[in-house]
């Protein structure tokens, strides 16, 4: 019933048919993998409002949508070698639920402004239904999915626009465009291809990119070599990985299906239900008729079943932290139409707070002449750089009171709080731009970052991860309570194992080594044991 109302523009075209392997041929050995994931839904896609390059953030509804994305991926048993990813967080956080439910939290990310989303012109931020009352659901569409047709530029003195050129992120050799059509989009995408992707895929890696419809789409373009009149009937719903298993040529292997019910050759498999995709697809044509958002996750949790509702937008800002079923928190924010998203205001007072507690502790500290000092001292100079800091936020292991090392536990809810008003407290400071971050390649350690970067609205920060910053590896002792380790070893003894600098724990055992080491440490020379002069040296 919804394919029969979409546009006569975009109705079913005759394909030419690729030639599929015959059922007694063996499968080829794929030489490489990129798997497509579409971000969750976001607070725009709620509201059946064109985005574009506008930073909007998840939805609840969206952080359960890549979270099952992420555990689709790991019932798949996908293992990655690289993150690709844009610089818009509903995409970042995508990501990072991804691979926070593969397990896979230490992946490098790229995040590339070529994978932002399709720029959605003088249209962003207007809804789609209405649109089409305006100038017809056949203009719509064409703006929405033909090749070449881009919707009315938006000039610099457009509210949006201007806050583009002006976001930091695009200062560095980025052309913001004005807007674009899916050519456009794909010009720059193939830049990407060409650039970070076709040499990871040739090497014969697993590519995961997490980015949008618009620019996955034109990632199809290159993948199944389609022509533009058959990308007219490509859709990607949200959070539905698609799984491409290439040949050395980087050409697909096989046909998994059709795009849409009239749609082209299809290449990619689907983690999720071919009727679930195909009715996720059929609802996200009606939006020009219907003003409904969908989403590829039903609450009654049946596999075939999406959902839809009445397009909605909040009419107050607000922020809330949602608790899911299995205990995981998540901040969510709920807001009108703006470009930058309000801070949470509990996490923000907290942070206002603690930050006026430091700085009066500082002043007292420091005195009236040792202030003095210090200033002449200075010599009125500004510093060059800054160095930031963090230690992780609460772990499970520090609420059980358990030396870690490198035990990849998880932060508590405790610890995700922590680093959130972390991120809230550096940013009431006043530190705006962060260049860059180094973590460890422990879990704890790199969602702190990420949920530090989310709090202060810099999400697209790039973040490297190196083993050397792992904790010192606390060998015998790692998993094991400290007051269980002072009872058998005596307290003074657990004490220079913690504190002293050349004292060395006992080694663990293969054991021990093979549940911790894994892929990761490839090439690495890992330690059964350390001492802080140990640490110190790899760090």
């Amino acid at each position: 019933a919804l394919s029969s109302r979409s546009p006569r523009l975009l109705r079913a075209q005759a394909h030419p048919r690729r030639s599929a392997p015959r059922a007694a041929d063996a499968p080829p050995r794929p030489h490489a993998r990129i798997t497509l994931v579409r971000h969750g839904q976001s607070e725009w896609n709620l509201a059946n409002r064109f985005t574009g390059w506008m930073d909007v953030d998840l939805t609840e509804r969206g952080i359960g949508e890549a979270r099952v994305a992420g555990q689709l991926l790991a019932q798949d048993g996908q293992e990655h070698d690289l993150v690709v990813t844009s610089v818009l967080r509903r995409a970042v956080r995508t990501a990072c639920l991804c691979l926070s439910a593969t397990d896979q939290c230490w992946l490098p990310m790229v995040k590339d402004p070529r994978l932002n989303e399709q720029h959605s012109g003088l249209l962003t931020g207007r809804n789609k239904r209405r649109l089409a009352d305006e100038h017809g659901a056949e203009q719509v569409m064409r703006w929405r999915r033909t090749f070449d047709t881009a919707p009315p530029a938006a000039p610099d003195t457009n509210a949006f626009q201007r806050a583009l050129l002006a976001d930091e992120r695009y200062q560095r050799g980025v052309d913001v465009p004005k807007s674009e059509s899916l050519k456009d989009t794909l010009r720059r995408v193939t830049g990407c291809w060409e650039d970070t992707l076709a040499p990871a895929l040739r090497e014969g890696r697993s590519v995961l990119v997490v980015a949008h419809g618009n620019t996955l789409r034109a990632l199809v373009m290159l993948l199944e070599r389609a022509t533009p009149e058959e990308m007219s009937l490509v859709d990607l719903p949200t959070a539905c990985p698609v799984v491409y298993d290439l040949g050395p040529d980087l050409r697909p292997l096989g046909l998994h299906g059709a795009w849409g019910a009239d749609g082209p050759p299809r290449s990619g498999r689907y983690l999720m239900s071919e009727a679930r995709v195909r009715q996720a697809q059929e609802a996200m044509r009606a939006q020009v008729v219907r003003d409904i958002a969908v989403s590829t996750v039903s609450q009654r949790g049946l596999p075939d079943a999406i959902a839809t509702c009445e397009a909605y937008t909040a009419d107050g800002a607000s922020s809330s932290t949602v608790t899911l079923e299995d205990g995981q928190s998540f901040n969510v924010r709920q807001r009108p139409p703006s470009y930058f998203a309000l801070e949470s205001e509990r996490i923000t007072g907290e942070a206002k707070k603690e930050l006026r507690s430091f700085q009066s502790a500082a002043l007292r500290a420091l005195g009236e002449a040792g202030g003095a000092q210090a200033e002449a001292e200075a010599g009125g100079a500004q510093p060059r750089c800054t160095l930031i800091l963090v230690r992780h936020g609460f772990s499970e292991y520090n609420g059980q009171n358990r030396f870690t090392g490198w035990v990849d536990v998880d932060l508590s809810n405790r610890g995700r709080e922590e680093a959130r008003l972390a991120g809230s407290i550096l940013r009431q400071a006043g530190v705006s731009r962060i260049e860059k971050v180094y973590s460890s390649c422990l879990k704890r350690a790199i969602k702190t970052a990420w949920l530090m970067l989310d709090e202060m609205e810099q999400q697209w920060v790039p973040i490297q991860y190196d083993w050397r910053l792992n904790e010192r590896h606390y060998g015998a002792l790692q998993g094991r309570e400290k007051r269980e380790c002072a009872l058998e070893h005596g307290k003074s003894q657990v004490q220079k194992w913690r504190r002293g600098v050349h004292h060395r724990p006992p080694p663990w055992d293969a054991a021990a080594a093979a549940s911790v080491v894994d892929r990761r440490y490839a090439g690495v020379d890992v330690p059964r044991a350390e001492s802080l002069a140990d640490c110190l040296r790899r760090a």
